[in-house]
């Protein structure tokens, strides 16, 4: 998976939404919050491990979309907008739901954290397993918040570029200031390094969506190596791989139907749900998207850039595009042939990427020593 900076869509994004995410409360009418049981139920669900960012895939470079599509068949939307990189991406009338619904669950954790040590009928284990968890999840969305609308971090002015607010408080009346890379980097190693330091959480999750310390790991191995620190990415990397390092077999995927791929592959994990015997997983967050699939009529195309990375022939590249109708360009598969899948998980395959950078670093700081 690959995150984009959006530093252009930033003063939009906060204006339109900075004031109306504190108001945003998690449903507890069925919830008693000074119950341990009640606050760990509170990360059972299957939305927080769905998120959609499927705005920043269309700035990536992976995508292509014709000009006929965004002239003719969707010419005001925010996703043309959005690939076409407008000043102006959002209408008044329009919600961003990547802002809005990160900045949700953010405050759902806040919640968790704020009433688990004070709560009855759980032991300190089960506690210090929600914390741990609800730190992993926080960690998590900001990690992508910063990344989406906030600069890159640079070592040199990321004590003064601004990010996103950092909200630590289940506080609905409070207006925060926006953050520095800085300090919501510091955030994220912090609630990450907690989690990793506590007795009780599992190395994995007893599921791919309560994460485990490999996921805790893997995000740190994540958020060091945006942050240009290779060696720490890489012992992260390591410490990940160590409690989980299994891969898929695409061998074994076989299309339903090789006349029509976009019906489906057998033996490909696709939804949330077919990730629990997904050895590469060690922290699911998957989206089916359908919106933007009924807006376009298909899916787009991938990229020249991507193409040359892969090839036709590697098995990643067969399994995940097609040719529509003969097209000289091959688009992404759908799925169910009216939607699209995007993984945003943290899997194994980025934790061997992050592992092999962190060691070609190493080498080559070695020659430069002796050359």
């Amino acid at each position: 998976m690959k995150l984009f900076s959006i530093p252009m869509l930033a003063l939009v994004l906060l204006t339109s939404s900075c004031e109306k995410f504190l108001g945003v409360r998690p449903d507890t009418n069925q919830i008693n919050l000074n119950q341990t049981k009640d606050l760990g139920e509170m990360l059972n669900t299957s939305g927080m491990a769905e998120p959609n960012f499927v705005i920043a895939d269309l700035v990536s470079d992976d995508i292509m979309i014709p000009e006929q599509q965004l002239t003719v068949v969707n010419p005001n939307s925010y996703y043309t907008r959005a690939y076409l990189w407008a000043p102006t991406v959002w209408d008044l009338a329009d919600t961003d739901p990547m802002y809005g619904n990160a900045y949700k669950w953010i405050l759902q954790m806040n919640v968790i954290l704020h009433h688990i040590n004070q709560s009855e009928g759980g032991t300190p284990a089960q506690k210090s397993v929600i914390s741990a968890q609800a730190k992993i999840n926080r960690a998590y969305y900001y990690f992508q918040l910063l990344n989406m609308y906030g600069p890159a971090y640079q070592s040199s002015s990321a004590s003064r570029d601004l990010a996103v607010p950092l909200v630590l408080a289940p506080e609905a009346a409070a207006k925060p200031a926006r953050a520095t890379v800085q300090q919501v980097y510091q955030q994220i190693v912090r609630d990450l390094t907690d989690a990793i330091d506590s007795d009780s959480l599992p190395g994995v999750g007893k599921d791919v969506i309560h994460p485990g310390k490999a996921a805790a790991h893997a995000m740190l191995a994540r958020t060091y190596l945006y942050a240009g620190q290779y060696v720490q990415a890489q012992e992260q990397a390591d410490s990940a791989l160590a409690k989980r390092s299994g891969l898929l077999d695409y061998n074994s995927f076989i299309f339903y139907s090789n006349a029509n791929p976009q019906v489906g592959i057998y033996n490909k994990p696709m939804l949330l749900i077919e990730q629990t015997n997904n050895p590469e997983i060690l922290f699911a967050k998957i989206c089916v998207d359908y919106q933007y699939f009924g807006a376009f009529k298909n899916t787009p195309f991938i990229s020249d850039d991507l193409n040359t990375v892969l090839g036709n022939k590697d098995l990643r590249f067969v399994y995940n595009f097609y040719r529509i109708n003969g097209n000289a360009r091959y688009s992404y598969l759908p799925y169910n042939n009216n939607g699209m899948q995007f993984n945003y998980s943290i899997g194994v395959p980025e934790m061997m990427l992050i592992k092999a950078e962190g060691l070609a670093r190493a080498i080559k700081a070695v020659m430069r020593s002796r050359y």
